[in-house]
């Protein structure tokens, strides 16, 4: 069985497949551990998300992704519903595209409070910032100041290799994206 920093290497290769079947296996092997779960449901939700973008190979479908993102986020809730690591990492997925998951206002309004759960279990600024930056209306002062103070939490705990460590550390980097400046300018001026 490979170890997750030799999955991340295939991820990394984009070798979708194999990292798939890897992951599969700790999964199927251990399928209460939780970054079996979180890992594996990452990789079918980014490869749904991505297609078009992504290297696809023949072997590859959409059905077989899907199918293993629903499985994991079933096993999820079954299992870790309580464990802030799975409500923030599958509420963000779910958050943004709940068509994966079901029915679309039902999935993003439940994908919207397992993030706010997250958050309030733990009052971590980075789980914050993912929170209201969902409805940033909703406090935006509080998404402002928990940017900045995230900024240092997300570089150190994304700084892995893998898609997951990648794409978080990308996305979750907002104070230096054009987003984030156009926000700030709009922010100041109120």
């Amino acid at each position: 069985m490979l170890s997750i920093e030799e999955i991340e290497i295939l991820e990394d290769e984009s070798k979708w497949e194999q990292a798939r079947e890897a992951l599969l296996e700790r999964y199927r092997t251990n399928p209460i551990d939780l970054q079996n779960v979180i890992r594996l449901g990452f990789l079918s939700w980014y490869v749904l998300v991505e297609w078009g973008c992504i290297q696809i190979t023949e072997d590859m479908n959409t059905q077989t992704y899907q199918a293993i993102l629903g499985e994991v986020t079933e096993a999820g809730f079954n299992n870790f519903n309580e464990n802030h690591d799975f409500l923030w990492c599958f509420g963000y997925m779910i958050y943004l595209f709940p068509y994966y998951f079901g029915e679309f206002n039902l999935w993003q309004k439940k994908g919207l409070k397992m993030l706010k759960k997250a958050y309030e279990k733990t009052k971590d600024p980075m789980l914050k910032m993912i929170y209201l930056g969902c409805d940033v209306q909703q406090d935006l002062k509080g998404y402002y100041d928990s940017c900045n103070e995230a900024r240092p939490l997300v570089d150190d705990r994304f700084s892995g290799n893998g898609v997951l460590n990648h794409y978080f550390a990308q996305v979750l980097n907002r104070k230096n994206s054009k987003s984030f400046e156009e926000f700030e300018k709009l922010y100041n001026k109120k």
